[in-house]
């Protein structure tokens, strides 16, 4: 069985108990009034204009660690992890002591996957106010991701004790009783979550998972059918109902669950696996070869792919005018569910084939403890995109080293090792940006640790633009 495990919390707590403060200068004065204006947005699930608020108080007010704090929830909800991080890492800067930053910023870490930062501020966030619940609440989620569940239990059990309300504390301890084999009482966690929110699939699919594993496979059924008619793309929840089938001798009816509506959800399920591969246009066909890209990238669309495609022209480097497509953020089940491969290929051979030659095609795992951001770069105009061949048996090294300089970061930074098709080791950096002049103007930040020049067998940097019209579903990634 699969229970749906994502660090969440409900990021409206971190608007309505935090409280600005009181003015103290007309300017100050006049970002209050765009942040209260932004909190009644942001209430109503208007996110963006909620975020246009939040963006006129930290211009009028710069100095307002508050502004900065509720910009980075609202950029949460875009989302715009990079942007969040940044704007949590300024309001902490202008109040190191300013705990509801420090346990948004611990939110966002885990939805990155980098539980160590995400205990880190929480730790530091309950040595400021030890009765902070969600403090404790998202430092037992983050357990949770580490696996360390004893760990989570006691966090999440503080938490309930100190603020019984909330409903994201009763789902983790949940799956925190799952994992440790109390299976009653995370059917019972489950329940009380479903009473504070009752429209949340993830409670429904983990609670049929503990019943499942409870023996008790009606009440299994009713709770996957309750998730995906909730979510009706919940990968996991199909698993485990196909599951509760196969279990009852009704195999016909699994594997039509398995092939029908699990091909058509883990297309779309998460994961930290993307594909980068290069095209080089025949010489003198580059106009043919965007045509037909194009006409490709349409098929993509009538066959209603669900999949994102990037695709940037190399500006600056020796590969120049050479054609760099990727998808990103996806599982090893969505990888082995792609829209109609064969069809695809048939479509791919007519149109792109004869005008271009494929010169790559590799298989990346996402590294968010070495990196700033979600995994799945912004559509920004530039990309500065990097390159690191590695000497034999230095990859441990140089992720450590990495991983040491991760809080130094400025900026969306986003590091991936290869898993096939090249020579490894291999790492590949991705810093999107909107301009030129912003990439040129943070060449310091281009540079490595020193520590790690003699690990590297070579590197090149080039500069590639995004090309939106040879792009698909760039706007509904991104919204």
């Amino acid at each position: 069985m699969r229970l749906h495990r994502i660090l969440t919390f409900a990021c409206i707590c971190l608007l309505a108990m935090c409280t600005p403060a009181a003015a103290q200068n007309p300017r100050a004065t006049t970002a209050l009034s765009y942040i209260e204006r932004g909190d009644e947005w942001f209430a109503k699930g208007d996110y963006e204009r909620a975020y246009a608020d939040y963006d006129l108080a930290v211009a009028s007010s710069p100095t307002l660690a508050e502004a900065y704090h509720k910009r980075a929830v609202a950029r949460g909800q875009k989302p715009d992890l990079a942007g969040a991080l940044a704007d949590y890492d300024r309001a902490l800067e202008l109040d190191p002591r300013f705990a509801w930053a420090l346990i948004g910023r611990a939110m966002t870490h885990g939805i990155n996957e980098d539980f160590d930062g995400a205990i880190r501020d929480c730790n530091k966030a309950i040595e400021i106010d030890s009765r902070l619940a969600e403090a404790w609440g998202v430092r037992g989620a983050a357990r949770i991701g580490k696996k360390d569940f004893a760990g989570a239990l006691v966090d999440l059990n503080h938490a309930l004790k100190l603020n019984p309300k909330l409903p994201q504390v009763w789902t983790d301890r949940g799956a925190a009783k799952y994992f440790l084999g109390d299976f009653r009482g995370a059917i019972d966690d489950h329940t009380q979550s479903l009473k504070r929110r009752p429209n949340h699939a993830e409670a429904y699919n983990d609670r049929g998972a503990a019943r499942q594993a409870n023996g008790d496979a009606p009440g299994a059924l009713a709770d996957y059918n309750r998730a995906l008619e909730l979510n009706p793309a919940f990968a996991s929840a199909y698993f485990n109902r196909a599951q509760v089938w196969r279990e009852g001798g009704d195999w016909a009816r699994a594997l039509v669950t398995v092939k029908g509506d699990v091909d058509g959800a883990t297309q779309t399920e998460r994961g930290p696996y993307a594909r980068i591969a290069i095209l080089r246009p025949h010489d003198g066909r580059t106009v043919d070869f965007e045509a037909g890209y194009i006409r490709h990238l349409d098929w993509h669309r009538q066959a209603k792919d669900t999949w994102v495609w990037y695709g940037w022209n190399i500006w600056a480097g020796e590969r120049q005018r050479w054609f760099v497509y990727a998808t990103f953020g996806h599982s090893a089940a969505s990888l082995d569910s792609p829209v109609a491969p064969a069809e695809d290929e048939r479509d791919n051979i007519l149109n792109v084939t004869p005008h271009a030659q494929f010169v790559g095609n590799a298989l990346y795992e996402y590294l968010p403890g070495l990196s700033r951001g979600t995994g799945e770069p912004a559509p920004a105009a530039r990309l500065e995109f990097t390159t690191v061949d590695l000497m034999p048996g230095a990859a441990k090294a140089f992720e450590a080293a990495l991983s040491a300089d991760q809080s130094k970061l400025q900026g969306e930074t986003l590091w991936y090792r290869m898993v096939a098709g090249g020579t490894v080791p291999r790492y590949v950096r991705l810093r999107p940006r909107p301009s030129l002049s912003a990439i040129l103007d943070g060449r310091s930040e281009l540079a490595l640790p020193d520590k790690v020049n003699e690990l590297i067998a070579k590197m090149t940097v080039e500069i590639l633009n995004l090309r939106p019209t040879m792009s698909y579903g760039l706007s509904s990634a991104h919204k």
